[in-house]
């Protein structure tokens, strides 16, 4: 017999494909995330090294077997850079493109999927709450902002509201923990990053504190060139 609790679990609880399916989405951004990092750090290096040897083999064109030689250096710098971008492309995300997406509907239902609480009343009734975003992006950034807000045991919060032409998604914890001097774990600095890079894709910005994370997203703006997607 199924009692009135077990139906409540049931609604709000992620069904095991549905923990998976999350699962999934946040490891494969974190790993594009880092791809692109990695990209970064490689590749400018390399750019320093092909105009080096670029500007040597215009300066050495009376010693051949040097020009020689710097070709075989920009030849090996061309495949790591060939490598990089086949890196990234093994790793794509997001894997959806830019809709217009109701953030507070995607924001709330996640929320009480994992079982959080959504401050009511915070934005009016009928705003417009529609931002220009990859779906999977958003709903990526908002699962790495509840594991930072709930460390432990803390239940985490979804605060909603309208700033001019920027929709505000604030999650934090119920009981904010004390500022810790231990040294940040890699993966949730790379979390971190990961939220920023996707808010300002989307034109927004994040930040972050002790048990908080607030994303700062642009409202979507209608034309004539683009359809808006309910």
């Amino acid at each position: 017999m199924t009692t009135g609790r077990d139906k409540t679990e049931e609604s709000t609880w992620p069904s095991v494909r549905e923990q998976h399916r999350i699962a999934d989405l946040e490891r494969q951004s974190l790993l594009a995330e880092q791809a692109r990092q990695l990209a970064h750090a490689i590749r400018t290096p390399l750019s320093v090294v092909d105009l080096i040897g670029e500007t040597l083999q215009l300066e050495l064109q009376e010693h051949p077997e040097v020009v020689e030689r710097l070709g075989r250096v920009l030849k090996a710098s061309a495949k790591i850079s060939a490598a990089l971008s086949e890196t990234l492309r093994s790793a794509p995300f997001p894997e959806s493109c830019a809709q217009t997406v109701d953030a507070a509907d995607l924001a709330s239902r996640l929320m009480r999927q994992v079982g959080g609480d959504v401050e009511p009343g915070q934005l009016a009734a009928g705003a417009d709450a529609r931002v220009r975003i990859a779906p999977d992006a958003l709903e990526a950034a908002l699962v790495h902002a509840l594991r930072l807000v709930t460390e432990g045991d803390r239940a985490p919060v979804l605060g909603l509201s309208r700033d001019g032409d920027l929709i505000v998604l604030r999650l934090l914890a119920k009981a904010a923990s004390a500022v810790s001097d231990r040294p940040e774990r890699e993966d949730r600095h790379l979390m971190r990053q990961t939220i920023e890079r996707i808010a300002r894709d989307a034109g927004g910005r994040a930040s972050h504190g002790p048990g908080l994370v607030e994303l700062r997203l642009p409202v979507a703006v209608d034309d004539g060139n683009r359809a808006s997607e309910p």
